[in-house]
């Protein structure tokens, strides 16, 4: 590890072009993401379809995350990022291309696409959470993370209402509709550079160094870290019904409630609301009283979204539903990123990040095809029941470690 610069100076400039980062990512990953179902629907997406569209990108991100690790990780990470940033934004680009395929082909193309894009994003993003480990300082992770997503919740909001309102009283016909979802595809490709001026400005205090030696015995030593080791088991079990339920609640709002782009703009704003008071006050109760306690708080609490999904008989208390749900979750995704790093040594972080992100992949490319499993077999509703049952499962193995950590008063 070796120390480039620790003052509060370089503390708060980091922070700004944090925040601001992660803005222009929010601005850009939802001028097509929020609505990107919807527009698989428009194209003639299937039930299936949609499960696939949530699916794959697991499975491409299995065999293709550690590979493009390995092959980059004695790079820079600040280039080894930007250099992902634009591999992954040209496939947004393409996504504007998709209407010009023959109709038939059409959801196939735009799942194949989604699914591919999943490389660089996954390589990118990796390398984006180990770098906020060489931002900051461990006692500044939490507030870092939980600030930039309190400023990043408010473009969300700002940007889904607009899109949402534009794609539902601009267009006449769905012919028009398809087109302003191509202006947005291009749009969100041109903020590009934006995002990369802003990753340039960033300046690390530490560089993380990579260990020489085989992959074999780097991968070996990962693996006999029992501390981290042992979060991977807690957040797999939880992200396996947290994953199965993402298809689920697309296909309950758009198919069983009828919801529109406006609606669906609605539903998130109302969800995100909640979020950004949560990213207010989550980072305090972390502070007090750690990130083991807090994650099983959380992923326990983000059981309750599927039962909320069933009790929405119209689109109205969906809305109220999504409210109450967004508490939980800005807990748990501030808590997720601040308790991995937590666990992580700054000696091969990024490819321990490459290793978890794998193990959660792994979840990522079967939950959904399970839920969509159960869906078929029997109804939504048991399908969101289930899921459920699998995400309490998955908090109470976090509420089992933090109990042995405080039994034993240390991380192994």
């Amino acid at each position: 590890m070796i120390i480039i610069e620790g003052s509060k100076n370089l503390f708060q400039k980091n922070l700004k072009y944090y925040i601001l980062y992660g803005i222009v990512f929010e601005l850009i990953t939802n001028l097509y993401k929020p609505f990107s179902v919807k527009f698989l629907e428009r194209i003639g997406g299937s039930d299936f379809d949609i499960s696939l569209f949530n699916a794959l990108p697991g499975l491409i991100m299995l065999f293709t995350l550690i590979p493009g690790i390995l092959l980059l990780r004695n790079l820079n990470i600040k280039k080894t990022t930007g250099l992902m940033v634009v591999l992954s934004r040209i496939f947004i680009l393409l996504y504007a291309f998709v209407p010009f395929f023959p109709i038939a082909y059409q959801p196939f193309a735009f799942t194949m696409i989604t699914a591919l894009m999943s490389a660089p994003t996954a390589i990118y993003l990796t390398g984006f959470q180990s770098l906020t480990g060489d931002l900051f300082e461990p006692d500044e992770w939490v507030k870092a993370v939980s600030v930039k997503s309190k400023y990043s919740v408010l473009m969300i909001i700002f940007i889904t209402l607009l899109t949402g309102q534009l794609l539902t009283v601009l267009p006449q016909n769905d012919n028009q509709r398809i087109l302003l979802y191509q202006g947005f595809f291009l749009l969100a490709f041109l903020f590009t550079g934006v995002e990369l001026g802003l990753l340039k400005k960033m300046k690390v205090t530490h560089h993380t160094q990579n260990a020489i030696g085989p992959f074999k015995d780097v991968i070996k030593h990962i693996f006999s870290n029992k501390r981290f080791m042992l979060y991977v088991y807690c957040s797999l079990t939880f992200h396996f019904g947290w994953q199965m339920g993402w298809p689920l609640f697309t296909i309950y709002t758009i198919k069983n409630l009828g919801a529109n782009e406006y609606w669906l703009a609605i539903i998130s704003i109302s969800s995100l609301v909640t979020m950004f008071i949560g990213h207010i006050y989550w980072p305090r109760l972390i502070m007090k009283y750690g990130n083991a306690t807090i994650t099983a708080v959380c992923t326990v609490g983000m059981s309750i979204t599927p039962i909320l999904y069933i009790v929405s008989k119209n689109l109205y208390v969906l809305v109220v539903m999504a409210a109450i749900a967004g508490i939980v979750t800005s807990g748990t995704l501030t808590v997720l990123l601040s308790g991995v790093l937590e666990v992580i040594p700054r000696e091969n972080r990024m490819l321990y990040m490459g290793v978890y992100t794998t193990f959660t992949n792994i979840t990522l490319t079967i939950a959904p095809i399970v839920g969509h499993h159960l869906l078929t077999s029997k109804n939504i509703q048991f399908a969101l029941v289930i899921t459920a049952l699998f995400r309490i499962i998955g908090g109470i193995t976090f509420v089992i470690r933090d109990i042995y950590i405080k039994k034993t008063q240390t991380y192994l």
